[in-house]
């Protein structure tokens, strides 16, 4: 029993020492080194065993033995089997160690291949822009010199293959060398806004081109398909853009200040920052627009459609015309999108004429006057510059306050607490 004890204890501890360490466990697990410690501990056990039964009956000449013997025999085989455990362990280990080695270098030699790999898919794709660019500009140097390109009508073959042509190479080509096409066409006065421009770029699908800090200023792109281009940082300053869709498009800190933006599809688009001054937008959409901190000083925005869009933190509409502007849950004030401004919206002097303002958020507005709000269509479900909430309100829009004032009643609040404050 004492020997079947020994034997209990070994496992037992045996067994902790792996629970505590788990990597052995599964490193002995993956070297099938945990069946030959069970052999060598079974071989032992069955050892003692038959020494113990073997000394009780006399067998080996063990009798009458005391447990001082025992020890000493039990420990004799007991030393190798640790040993033996020991030695597993430790090669289990070495050989984790080794495989862990190469799995490491085996996974260097991968991301070095696959950078390598990537460096030559990206080569492989600026040789084939490159060779697209020489291609073209071969092609388009043929229409002008051999076909009439200039002096062509507007319904002709030649200048139908020209746009094509533009269109697909300009949607293929990345951002730096869709500026030497620009550059080669406004030189070849083929996308101004002027007389002698074809205004080949009119009505173009430019759809995902890239066109990052491209200049396309004073560009006729009426009715062009923009929508989703990256036009981040681009000059579009006095471009024709009515009409055109740019619904998604990224237009971040452009400049299109005095574009032409009549009846053009906004929705959606990153004007961040972007430079309006002086911009035409008279029924443009721009619903959902992300407008936060963009300058749109003196722009004409009449009949605009702004619901929901995001004019907050030091946007600037100072002497805007918003005059029947479609304002409906604007966003106004000094926080949105993430950004926390000092102050909302300045609307210093712009014209609120009958603006549909329900539900719009102008909490930290600035420079707004008493006189300029009495003129909207509607402040209904509004909040207010000091930060209350009108009654009333559109469904699905902001947060409705049936037990707020009216506009006429917040009016009313307001002057009586100027004069409280002017009497003190």
């Amino acid at each position: 029993m004492w020997a079947i004890g020994m034997v209990v204890a070994l496992l037992t501890t045996a067994l902790l020492i792996l629970n505590r360490y788990p990597a052995i466990w599964k490193g002995l697990l993956e070297e099938r080194n945990v069946t030959l410690i069970a052999i060598g501990v079974s071989v032992t056990a069955i050892i003692v065993l038959l020494a113990i039964g073997g000394a009780s009956l006399g067998w080996l000449g063990f009798g009458g033995k005391k447990l001082w013997d025992w020890l000493q025999l039990l420990s004799a085989l007991a030393i190798p089997v640790v040993l033996a455990a020991a030695g597993l362990w430790f090669t289990a280990q070495q050989d984790k160690r080794q495989q862990d080695i190469e799995t490491d270098r085996a996974r260097q030699v991968q991301n070095i291949e696959d950078q390598r790999a990537e460096a030559e898919q990206d080569l492989a794709k600026q040789r084939a822009q490159d060779e697209a660019l020489q291609a073209y500009l071969g092609q388009m140097s043929q229409l002008l010199l051999e076909k009439g390109l200039r002096g062509s009508k507007e319904d002709s073959v030649v200048r139908t293959l020209a746009r094509a042509r533009t269109a697909a190479v300009m949607q293929r080509l990345d951002g730096p060398r869709n500026r030497t096409v620009i550059r080669f066409l406004n030189e070849a006065h083929l996308i101004g806004k002027g007389q002698a421009s074809i205004r080949l770029l009119a009505g173009a699908d430019l759809q995902g081109a890239g066109l990052y800090k491209v200049d396309l200023g004073h560009t006729y792109l009426h009715k062009a398909n923009l929508s989703g281009t990256n036009l981040g940082e681009a000059n579009l300053s006095g471009a024709n853009l009515s009409g055109a869709n740019l619904s998604g498009t990224k237009l971040g800190e452009a400049d299109l200040s005095g574009a032409d933006l009549y009846d053009a599809n906004l929705q959606n688009a990153n004007l961040i920052h972007a430079y309006l001054r002086h911009a035409y937008l008279s029924r443009a959409n721009l619903i959902g627009t992300n407008l936060i901190g963009a300058n749109l000083y003196d722009a004409d925005a009449r009949h605009a459609k702004l619901s929901v869009a995001k004019l907050c933190c030091f946007a600037n509409l100072g002497h805007a015309n918003l005059r029947h502007a479609y304002m409906i849950g604007a966003n106004l004030s000094n926080k949105g999108g993430g950004w926390i401004g000092r102050g909302g919206a300045n609307l210093r002097d712009a014209n609120l004429g009958h603006a549909w303002l329900g539900d719009a958020d102008l909490n930290h507005a600035r420079h707004v006057t008493d006189e300029q709000l009495e003129k909207a269509e509607t402040l209904a479900g509004a909040t207010m510059p000091d930060g209350q909430t009108l009654k009333g309100g559109y469904e699905g829009f902001g947060d409705e306050a049936p037990n707020g004032p009216t506009f006429e009643e917040w009016l009313k609040d307001k002057k009586a607490q100027g004069k409280d404050e002017k009497n003190k």
